[in-house]
């Protein structure tokens, strides 16, 4: 597990369930919004999974489960939201 923390602007629940995982979507001012998205394919191609948590004005975790297997699990987010 890789597990990544900040105290940034966090976001909301709404934004990380409708719009996180999709390319081109972003909180931030001039920003691609295609970071996560990236990583979001290529940890699930791996099999693993990526946890969120967040929350507006608090900041975002992000948790990176990789586990030892066959890499033909289907891909998968876990959102939790504390808005």
């Amino acid at each position: 597990m890789v597990e990544v923390v900040d105290s940034g602007i966090g976001m909301s629940a709404e934004f990380v369930r409708e719009r996180l995982f999709k390319p081109f979507q972003t909180t931030k001012p001039g920003g691609m919004g295609i970071g996560v998205y990236e990583s979001f394919q290529y940890v699930t191609g791996l099999g693993g999974q990526m946890l969120i948590e967040s929350e507006p004005g608090r900041g975002t975790r992000v948790r990176v489960l990789l586990l030892p297997g066959d890499g033909q699990r289907a891909p998968r987010a876990q959102i939790a939201s504390v808005a």
